[in-house]
Order: C-alpha cells, then sequence, then structure tokens
C-alpha cells in the first residue's frame, strides 16, 4: 500500500510538473505548425472566378451577359451565398438595386419582373383592364376579391315601336368568366384586408378605403375591347358567378 502511494504521488508530480506541461505546449504547437496552419494557408490562398456586376442596375432590369464580369477572388472570405454560375443570373431581373462591383446573391434577383403571376398573365398575352362599376354593379364589386369568376351583362339602348328607347342587357359568351385581378378602392390601392380594417379603427384608414371604385379583370384583347366599349357605351353590370379556393 505505501508503495502504490508513493507511485500514484510520483504519477501525479509529473503530470502537473514543468516538464510535462512544456512537452505538452510543444505538442499541441507542433501540430498546429505542422497541420492545422498550412490548412488555413491553403485556403486562403484558393481563389473561384465569379460573376459581379459591373454597371448600375435598378429594380425590374433584365439582366444580361453584358451587365456581369468575371473576377478571380479568395474563395476563403467569399460569403457562402454568393451566386457563382453566370447561368444562374442571366436571364433573371433585378430584385435590389446593384451597382458595380456587388457580388449576386439569390435575394438580389428574380426570374419575374414584377410578380410571378402577373408575368404569366402577360407572357401569356393576356392584359389587366380597369372598369368603374356603377350603382348596383359597385355593390357587388364590394364582396369581390382576385381570382373571383364573374360575368359581365353590357347594358344598350334600343328604340321601341313608337319612337321610345329601352335598355337591354346582353350577356356575352366572351364576358361570361371573367377572372378578377383586384378590387380598388378611390385613391387607386387594392381594397384594404382584414387587418388593415382593424388598424382603420385606430385611425390609421377611413372608411372610404372599403369602398371599392374600380375592377381590375385579366382579360384577352377582345374581352378588354368589350369592357371598355360598355362602359363608355351605356355600362355594364357584374354578375357574381364562383370563388375560386385560394
Amino acid at each position: 500500500m505505501h508503495n502504490l502511494r508513493r507511485t500514484l504521488r510520483a504519477l501525479r508530480n509529473f503530470f502537473t510538473g514543468r516538464f510535462f506541461l512544456t512537452m505538452l505546449c510543444a505538442t499541441i504547437a507542433g501540430y498546429a505548425a505542422f497541420f492545422l496552419l498550412p490548412s488555413v494557408y491553403k485556403a486562403q490562398e484558393a481563389v473561384v472566378i465569379i460573376p459581379r456586376i459591373k454597371q448600375t442596375l435598378n429594380v425590374g432590369d433584365l439582366i444580361e451577359n453584358k451587365h456581369l464580369e468575371l473576377v478571380e477572388v479568395g474563395a476563403y472570405n467569399l460569403p457562402a451565398n454568393a451566386i457563382t454560375d453566370r447561368d444562374e443570373i442571366v436571364g433573371n431581373y433585378v430584385r435590389i438595386p446593384m451597382v458595380a462591383g456587388d457580388f449576386i446573391f439569390a435575394d438580389k434577383i428574380s426570374a419575374f419582373q414584377i410578380d410571378p403571376q402577373l408575368d404569366t398573365f402577360l407572357k401569356s398575352g393576356l392584359k389587366l383592364v380597369t372598369v368603374t362599376p356603377k350603382g348596383a354593379a359597385q355593390a357587388v364589386a364590394s364582396y369581390l376579391s382576385p381570382g373571383d369568376i364573374v360575368s359581365a351583362g353590357t347594358i344598350h339602348e334600343e328604340r321601341v315601336e313608337g319612337g321610345g328607347v329601352t335598355k337591354v342587357v346582353y350577356y356575352p359568351v366572351e364576358l361570361s368568366k371573367l377572372v378578377v385581378f383586384g378590387v380598388e378602392n378611390s385613391r387607386g390601392a387594392p381594397i384594404i384586408s382584414a387587418e388593415d380594417e382593424l388598424a382603420m379603427s385606430s385611425g390609421q384608414s377611413t372608411s372610404e378605403d372599403l369602398i371599392p371604385k374600380t375592377v381590375t379583370f385579366i382579360a384577352d384583347k377582345e374581352q378588354a375591347a368589350m369592357l371598355i366599349a360598355a362602359e363608355y357605351n351605356g355600362g355594364f353590370h357584374l354578375v357574381f358567378e364562383e370563388r375560386r379556393a385560394k
């Protein structure tokens, strides 16, 4: 037992002694010098070729090859989310303004110039046409939401026997399945949502913001022409058909 205690005391003195600590520090330093530091230096010396903006671009601009330049930069300090492939950039639109020397990140560009839904309509040849409902048609508009389907009845004046004039409503097939893009108030802003209605009660908005003034439809060229003609040549009436699932 006495020998065991003496052995344990000797081991403790060795591991806490200056010689052991010196050797331990030297071993760690040697490992860092021969293994860690070369890896760090190698990473710092690595370079990548990356595209960057070479002139000012504003929101909505289409990014073309001429707007980019390829530069060699150190990979060590390059942000991980920087786009390094030119093909992932060209053909997209600017979401956030950029100036010469900027690297390109995914949140700065978009495949759509305005928004996905609207770009899809415009590229397929459809139009946006805004009309102004009046009278009872305005009441129907207050129940509409984007995506709703309506029909439009056009109002025409026709002469009757005896020289009188009567108003006749027609429901053209072309205007039987119109898609609502938006409903706007007198300021041209979209009718405010339920959350905004709550803000209105605290004085940030007015009741006028809830009253529809215009309705914007997604239409082809012929439908747009018919709606415009109906508004200026006697009027139209809206008939709610269905609400599409959001």
